[in-house]
């Protein structure tokens, strides 16, 4: 009745997302009606204008250039200078052959990548160039090549995380500022604590202690002289995660609005943690455990003790930043108890809701979904066959490819349901695996098609509603079959069905010799069977001295009765 319910509250929710969408993109849509908005296609790259604006190169002939200014790779071709725009590689492969260097150019081909409306219309004149190897008997100008080209790759990249921030239902803000660090004489600090992504190069582990100043937190490693500061303005999520049941760290996490640089590594999540225990076992100094051991008793006591004093020292340290006047975080709190479990990327770690987001913080790398940025929910492969189940998150900015969390126990089914329910989030269900980089272009080139089909409801609603109704007339079918199988057995005439025929064949195969009327019951075939048996232990001779000799098992005539 609950779930019923709440799968009747959904109607009403996904009217309200339906008339979001049409508010949120009506301005997108005129654009569109307009000219051609979205990526740009593989054809419409171009390197230089005409002829006329090629740079004025060394005069060498067979030699690579790459055109930095023009994110371009020359290629000399019958004494001329062919550009192949950096967007149309896919990428550069070195390797040597005997005395020789090569460089393997990739380029990107249809299904390899891209689809066939990224480039320009098949001739009989055109062919498609999949891959091109050149070879040198010196390495410097190949390699010169290949940084150049990941050079303009990596800035291209960074130009389309832009456009992809400008795209819309991207969340349109101003970037923080960055200002110094302005330091307190006595802050709230959280002592031996350690930090992710480590900050040292090749360390495995950093120590430290987290201050919290008047405007930033500044995390100090211990003995060493380096520093990570980052500005309040800069946390667009705090959370505060216990040591509970599965876990053996208790961490406060901040999701960052935008990277930042931590070492040498760029990070969107700082995490400061603290350990509960071991996390690893030396399995050689293992004894026998015993449930009255007093040392493990002991051990016991100790372990929890110390996993309540962390999460005390944790959850005072939360406070006294709340407390503070310049500081306007707010700690949200993430138990795991309430979660599930799922793969986010590669292994299964435990997924939980907080009061806005959806974290999995236990293992690194972290995932923090902010709910408010996610469209809707669509559940994948949600059938009573299986035992698991997909979840799909579908974020606000179409240019960003959703989150997909597979291998979920489907005994969370209801209880994620739930929660979805009472944060009026939208969610669907299908009975397959969606390709979602497809989906999401095909919506984002017509979004006006999108919205005039019914939004989500026309991708998803139809079709679940179409597998619960086949799984229900299959399910009628099984029982529907039985009946009719009985109802065949009773109401068909003699001689005309194939069972009929079946059982005859199988009655004068046993050596009946009748019809189906003359066939025997079952205490005549069993009387039958002892007068068998009896007549082959006359047959057999006995000894005079051991006894009888071991008889065969008899085999008894197939037995045939009519109902």
């Amino acid at each position: 009745k609950d779930m019923a319910q709440i799968e009747e509250a959904q109607v009403g929710i996904r009217a309200k997302k339906l008339q979001e969408l049409r508010e949120r993109f009506a301005g997108v849509v005129q654009e569109q009606e307009q000219g051609p908005a979205g990526p740009k296609a593989l054809a419409e790259y171009k390197a230089y204008a005409s002829p006329a604006h090629l740079p004025a190169v060394e005069p060498r002939p067979n030699r690579l250039h790459m055109d930095s200014s023009a994110d371009a790779l020359l290629v000399p071709m019958h004494g001329a200078l062919v550009p192949f725009h950096v967007s149309t590689i896919k990428n550069m492969a070195r390797s040597t052959l005997d005395n020789f260097q090569l460089l393997r150019v990739n380029f990107f081909t249809p299904g390899q990548g891209k689809s066939a409306d990224d480039f320009p219309e098949p001739t009989p004149a055109r062919v498609y160039v999949k891959e091109f190897t050149f070879r040198s008997e010196h390495r410097d100008n190949l390699d010169a090549v290949m940084r150049g080209f990941k050079d303009s790759q990596k800035r291209l990249k960074m130009q389309e995380l832009e456009v992809q921030k400008a795209a819309p239902g991207a969340r349109s803000r101003q970037p923080v500022p960055i200002v110094p660090l302005q330091t307190s004489r006595s802050p709230v600090v959280l002592r031996d604590v350690n930090v992710r992504p480590t900050i040292g190069a090749g360390s495995r582990r950093t120590v430290g202690s987290l201050e919290a100043h008047v405007n930033g937190f500044r995390f100090s490693i211990r003995g060493g002289s380096e520093k990570v500061d980052v500005l309040y303005a800069q946390i667009k999520h705090a959370i505060f995660q216990p040591c509970e049941r599965g876990s053996l760290i208790v961490l406060v996490h901040f999701h960052l609005w935008d990277p930042m640089t931590v070492g040498k590594k760029t990070t969107q999540d700082l995490q400061f943690f603290a350990e509960c225990g071991s996390l690893t076992e030396d399995l050689t100094q293992k004894r026998a455990s015993s449930a009255y051991d007093p040392d493990e008793i002991l051990e016991e006591q100790n372990e929890r003790q110390l996993i309540e004093a962390r999460n005390k020292m944790f959850l005072e340290f939360c406070k006294q930043v709340k407390g503070l006047a310049s500081c306007p975080l707010d700690f949200d709190m993430a138990k795991i108890d309430a979660g599930f479990t799922g793969v986010p990327a590669r292994s299964q770690v435990d997924l939980t809701f907080s009061t806005k987001c959806l974290v999995a913080l236990q293992e690194w790398p972290p995932v923090c979904v902010d709910m408010s940025e996610v469209d809707v929910v669509v559940f994948e492969r949600a059938i009573l066959t299986l035992r698991e189940f997909d979840m799909v998150l579908v974020h606000k900015n179409y240019q960003e490819l959703p989150l997909r969390i597979t291998t979920i126990p489907k005994k969370f089914f209801d209880g994620i349901k739930r929660w979805l329910g009472k944060a009026e989030m939208p969610w669907y269900s299908c009975a397959m695996s969606m390709q979602w980089q497809m989906v999401m272009k095909d919506i984002s080139k017509d979004l006006s098609t999108f919205l005039d089909t019914g939004g989500w409801d026309a991708w998803f609603a139809t079709g679940a509603a179409d597998s619960d109704s086949d799984a229900e007339g299959d399910q009628e079918s099984d029982f529907s079959g039985g009946d009719s199988d009985d109802d065949d057995e009773d109401g068909k005439d003699d001689g005309e069905s194939d069972f009929a025929t079946e059982d005859q064949s199988e009655d004068s195969a046993a050596g009946g010799g009748g019809s189906d009327e003359d066939g025997e019951s079952w205490d005549e075939l069993d009387a039958k069977a002892d007068r068998a048996d009896k007549k082959r232990d006359r047959e057999v001779s006995p000894s005079p001295t051991r006894g009888k000799t071991a008889r065969q098992p008899p085999t008894r005539a197939k037995r045939v009765c009519r109902r």
